[in-house]
């Protein structure tokens, strides 16, 4: 019978049976055996014939049967042969059958075994499954994905399956609860209306009583005794009171209980019904409780109705329940628990997948050695029991043994043979025993021989099927134990190599952008910080990857060692195995936390070069000046008569523009300075920071003194001058003397004449009055008065001329002492002499510009952009620091700021430069993702998040590797040179160009009025509107969104839109759009006239220029006639003179007569005009008219 297809009990019942039917047919073959050996033994023939028959000595055709008597030998022998051989075939039966008996018990004791193998070999069948789906798991998301498509597709409603169960349990627990919170409401409303309604009914049984007592009473006086008997036991039983033959009060009250008590009953019979009663004709008191009461009844109906919804919806969620149920495990049946792990849990990683079935994997090895472990207990239940039952039969044998050797009436009957047998312990043969007795005992003791026989034969099949489970049983718990720990350490391993699989992708990028840097550097260009930025984005990704694996590796190895059936146990090998891996994983962690710090570093650190580069190139506009003052140091300063020399002045002007770029240098570093300050102040003990620090605060210092210096430059230049002067004063002083003296000699000269033309004269008139008057007393009186007349004012004209002398020579040294005192106390305030210095310096710039060209070219040397944009600038070249040098717009400033935009710029081309490369980097690494093909672009995400976009040609190429390993770099430029353009302009102004703001200031509103300023001058901006028509017609923005406010076009750079003076040298399109003139700085231009053309002179040409940049603001500007001129609302006498945003305020001034005649009236204007005229004749310093106006 084949069972390997039927189960283990039915298989153990059939067994069973077959053991009972072989031991009837033992018995019945013994019984046989016993009864053909009796007949055998019956027979008549001596035990010789039957030995030999025994043996197969004799045989019956060996027997002469010629007489009677050997006719009846054969009969008898063949008889005893026959019966001999029957018995014989019985026993042989039976000892084939006691080795069946055996075989069928061996296979009873092993059927534990074989029921685990059987359930065993069904749960290989399932690790199989498992171990396929895992390898095909591990192949990553991919798989998984295809995976869970196909068990979609073969097996539609597994992964619902567990949702709708959830989902019904869900409904159904919340119409539970809803069901029971209603069920609570009517029970409370049902007591509530029961206890009103029984108050209403005791209420009416009150009533009805008190009426029946009053009908009693009347019924009493007024009706004979019969009929009173009758009311009483009417009103006892509770009926109605029949009102034949009443009369009067009686009869009232018979009626009145006989309506009260129907009234009760029907209150009765409507409280029992749960229904509101009618209150018409009840007294006061009973309506008001069966008002109470009927309120009491409607709140049950209601309550009543919401159970009975509630109900309604409680069975449907359960009946719900109850498909969603029957619908799983019908889905579950016809699948595997891998099917049903993958169908029910989507969007895992596939570590996870592994994990959960690594711990499907364990169940299964569990259960495995649970049925391993349950076949060992139930084999070693059989063999105890077979044991003891061997132990017993033993036990029995041997005492049956001790009793009959411990017989001597036994031992007399028995031969050696059968006491030698006896004494062994083995069956004795009963051959010849004649006593009944003892051959019952030596039956019994043989059956008990036989019996322990039996048992250890089967005690040693058991031992033998013990051995084997016991064997199994131990293996299989070893493997489940290896399985446990293997697993646990594969989960770890499974996370490891789901997070490392994604590591590579940014190492390789990595290691792409190193090898870009490598390339630019080698180039000679410098590195940008983008590589950087790219490289930190990259190893941030490693670092946020690596955390999200040290956190998943960390809370599995936390909940494994908190298990006590994982088999990880604290302070095992494989504990400080797995967390030796953690710690890995955490040391890799920190390092590379470490490399992003190390990036932001290098960004800073080059941020920092970037600044001191800029600081350098700013350093070469004070070594250009420190050149040209060198190269003119052999020339003059001063001419003799201490007038500066065009030398000198272009020498203390470069002086000025030394002193203020090292100011500016020095407000730069104090502005980075603060930037390392804030830092510091989150940062306070870093050190690098620190040291930048004190790098910043010496470079300052450095700077600032070196500023200084050139100011003591300035005044040693400027005191050169002044000795210079002094000793021109003194040769003057000298030259006056001498004139002086000479004078003198003059007058002494003319005196002397003087007199001896007197006395000539004196002698005429002494002739002509000797004609008059002959009175000697009047002429002698008239001679004397003019004697003494003459005398006195001879002697008074000495005196006043020798004052004079005196008073000039005296007034000579004290201007010499006066003017010397001056000039040293100007010397001592430095900061009045440095500004008279700038403001000379400025008004001369374009003397100073002529004068470095013309000392340059003598040496073939070329100005710089910068030096030219400083001598050249429209606004003044310098400035004196104070609180607003930073925002003031001179040609140093201008210059700097040029230095600036170039170094800028040259940052932004090597970013540009960077980003190009970090693109093809990208692009060469991009991991190819689905698409769809709909004749469109297809656009995807890379697995940074970086969108590109797949152009597919057709061609069945590649496109994304143009540019980075087909082309070389000026092919694919050329191929590409149109891709990505931004909106810069057309060359004309709209809304939304970039643009760089180069100059001037921008205003708050359109007109030109409203606040101003100047920020981001220099930089780029964005277009917004465009007022047409308006002075300042164009609002800029600047790229961060910075509002700003309304400007010119012709202070916008980017354009075909001409510009008045180029900041520094460059190369520039000209012509592009037609004939353009190019002025050259000298302001000259070398033209081809024809005849007939038309020649604008130089305010013709400005006029123009102003009218093409802007035609409103020019009509604007000259409108009534006057350029600039504006009336007062008021129709004033004031006139107020416009330039741009600088306003004169002339109150007393109508006209040029009345500006004439406050000039006129001006002191202070007066000490002006002498200090440019009188003052540099008598050889004053040119720079002391600025003393006047202040």
């Amino acid at each position: 019978m084949d069972t390997d297809y039927i189960s283990s009990a039915f298989k153990t019942v059939l067994l069973k049976r077959q053991v009972k039917a072989v031991e009837k047919q033992i018995k019945a073959n013994e019984q046989g055996y016993t009864a053909y050996m009796n007949k055998a033994n019956s027979i008549g023939i001596s035990d010789d014939y039957k030995n030999k028959v025994i043996n197969g000595t004799l045989s019956v055709e060996d027997i002469d049967t010629s007489t009677d008597t050997g006719k009846q030998l054969a009969k008898d022998v063949k008889n005893f042969q026959t019966y001999y051989n029957s018995a014989q075939d019985c026993k042989d039966t039976v000892q084939e059958l006691n080795n069946k008996l055996l075989e069928l018990y061996e296979t009873i004791v092993n059927m534990p075994t074989e029921k685990a193998e059987k359930k065993i070999d069904r749960l290989k069948t399932k690790m199989e499954s498992l171990s396929s789906v895992s390898d095909t798991i591990s192949l990553g998301d991919s798989a998984i994905a295809a995976m869970q498509n196909q068990i979609k597709v073969d097996n539609p409603g597994l992964g619902n399956a567990q949702n709708r169960v959830d989902k019904a349990k869900t409904a159904r627990n919340a119409t539970k609860k809803t069901r029971a919170k209603a069920s609570k409401t009517l029970k409370s409303a049902t007591a509530d209306a029961e206890s009103t309604g029984n108050t209403l009914i005791k209420a009416s049984e009150k009533q009805t009583k008190s009426i029946g007592k009053k009908l009693k009473s009347a019924a009493k006086s007024s009706t004979d005794k019969a009929t009173y008997n009758t009311i009483a036991q009417a009103i006892r039983e509770g009926k109605a009171v029949n009102t034949k033959g009443l009369k009067g009060s009686a009869l009232k009250y018979a009626k009145s209980y006989n309506s009260s008590l129907k009234q009760g009953n029907t209150i009765a019979s409507k409280v029992k019904a749960g229904k509101a009663v009618k209150t018409s004709g009840m007294s006061n008191i009973l309506k008001s409780t069966a008002q109470t009461y009927n309120a009491d009844a409607k709140e049950k109906a209601s309550a009543q109705k919401v159970y009975d919804n509630a109900k309604k919806a409680d069975e449907k969620a359960l009946d719900d329940l109850t498909k969603a149920q029957k619908n799983k495990e019908k889905l579950y049946a016809g699948s595997t628990k891998e099917q049903q792990i993958l169908a029910t849990t989507k969007g895992k990683k596939s570590y996870v997948y592994q994990n959960m079935l690594l711990t499907q994997e364990t169940k299964n090895l569990k259960e495995q050695n649970k049925q391993r472990q349950k076949a060992l207990k139930e084999t070693r239940d059989s063999y105890m029991k077979a044991k003891s039952n061997s132990d017993t039969a033993n036990a029995n044998k041997t005492k049956s043994q001790k009793k009959l050797l411990n017989n001597k009436a036994v031992m007399s009957k028995l031969n050696k043979t059968q006491q030698k047998a006896l004494k062994a312990g083995k069956t004795v043969s009963t051959k010849g025993i004649t006593d009944s007795k003892v051959l019952k005992w030596i039956q019994d003791y043989n059956e008990k021989v036989k019996k322990s026989a039996d048992l250890s034969t089967k005690l040693r099949i058991e031992q033998k099927a013990l051995d084997k489970a016991t064997s199994e049983a131990a293996q299989s718990q070893a493997e489940y134990a290896q399985s446990i720990v293997e697993n646990a350490k594969k989960k770890l391993e499974n996370i490891a190599n789901y997070y490392d699989s994604f590591t590579s992708q940014w190492e390789n990028r990595n290691s792409m952008y190193e090898a870009y840097m490598d390339r630019m550097q080698t180039q000679g260009y410098n590195l940008s910080t983008k590589f950087y930025e790219a490289e930190m984005g990259q190893q941030q990704k490693i670092v946020d990857n690596l955390s999200q694996k040290y956190i998943a590796m960390k809370r599995n190895f936390a909940n494994l060692v908190a298990d006590p059936n994982s088999g990880i146990k604290e302070g095992t090998e494989e504990y400080y195995e797995m967390q030796n891996e953690i710690d890995q994983v955490a040391i890799s962690l920190k390092e590379a936390q470490n490399k992003v710090v190390e990036f932001q570093a290098s960004i800073r650190d080059l941020k920092w070069e970037q600044f001191d580069q800029l600081q350098e190139a700013i350093g070469r506009i004070t070594s250009e000046s420190d050149f040209l003052i060198d190269l003119m140091s052999h020339k003059d300063m001063y001419d003799k008569d201490g007038n500066m020399t065009e030398q000198g002045l272009a020498t203390m002007g470069l002086h000025g523009v030394n002193y203020n770029t090292y100011m500016a240098q020095a407000d730069k570093y104090k502005q980075e300075m603060l930037k390392i300050s804030e830092e510091l102040a989150n940062d306070p003990n870093n050190q690098k920071l620190i040291d930048r620090k004190n790098e910043l605060i010496d470079a300052q210092q450095q700077a600032i003194l070196s500023a200084e210096n050139e100011k003591d430059s300035i005044k040693d230049l400027i005191q050169d001058g002044i000795d210079k002067q002094l000793d021109a004063l003194d040769d003057l002083i000298d030259k006056y003397l001498d004139l002086l003296d000479s004078s003198k000699d003059l007058y002494e000269y003319r005196k002397k004449i003087g007199e001896q033309s007197e006395k000539i004269a004196s002698l005429q008139k002494q002739l002509s009055s000797l004609q008059g008057d002959n009175s000697e007393e009047n002429k002698a009186k008239l001679q004397k008065l003019k004697e003494d007349l003459k005398s006195a004012q001879d002697d008074m004209e000495e005196t006043q001329y020798d004052k004079y002398i005196s008073d000039q020579k005296k007034l000579l040294d004290e201007l010499k002492q006066d003017y010397k005192k001056a000039l040293d106390d100007r010397m001592d305030n430095v900061d009045v002499l440095i500004s008279d210095a700038i403001a000379s310096i400025n008004s001369n710039s374009s003397n100073i510009s002529q004068t470095l060209q013309t000392e340059s070219q003598k040496v073939g040397y070329t100005l710089s952009g910068e030096m030219q944009t400083i001598w050249t600038s429209q606004s003044q070249a310098l400035s004196l620091y104070d609180g607003k040098f930073d925002t003031r717009f001179t040609g140093v400033t201008t210059a700097i700021g040029n230095v600036y935009d170039r170094q800028k710029d040259m940052i932004d081309a090597i970013n540009a430069m960077a980003e190009k490369w970090i693109a093809k980097a990208d692009q060469m690494l991009q991991q190819p993702t689905q698409t769809k093909t709909d004749n469109k672009t297809d656009t995807g995400k890379t697995d940074d998040n970086k969108t590109n976009t797949n152009t597919n040609t057709g061609d069945g190429k590649d496109h994304h590797l143009d540019g980075a390993l087909l082309w070389s770099e000026g092919e694919y430029d050329k191929l590409h040179k149109n891709d990505n353009k931004q909106k810069t302009g057309n060359n004309k102004a709209e809304a939304g160009d970039k643009v760089t703001f180069s100059s001037g200031r921008y205003y708050e509103a359109s007109d030109g009025t409203g606040a101003s300023g100047n920020m981001y001058l220099g930089k780029k901006v964005k277009i917004t509107r465009i007022n047409k028509g308006s002075k300042y017609p164009y609002a800029i923005d600047a790229t961060d969104g910075t509002e700003l406010g309304w400007v010119k076009l012709s202070q916008l750079k980017g354009y075909a839109s001409g510009i008045m003076r180029v900041p520094n040298d460059q190369l520039a399109w000209t012509q592009e759009h037609g004939e353009e003139a190019i002025v050259r700085n000298d302001g000259s231009i070398l033209t081809p006239l024809s005849r007939d053309v038309s020649v604008l002179n130089a305010d013709m040409t400005k006029n123009l220029w102003d009218f093409m940049g802007n035609p409103g603001s020019f009509l604007s500007d000259y409108s009534d006639g006057e350029k600039f001129g504006v009336k007062n609302v008021d129709n004033s006498s004031s006139v107020v003179n416009q330039f741009d945003n600088l306003t004169f305020n002339l109150p007393n001034v109508q006209n040029t007569d009345d500006f004439i005649k406050e000039m006129a009236r001006s002191k202070k204007f007066e000490k002006l005009i002498c200090a440019m005229t009188i003052d540099r004749v008598m050889g004053k310093s040119s720079l002391a008219k600025y003393n006047k106006i202040i």
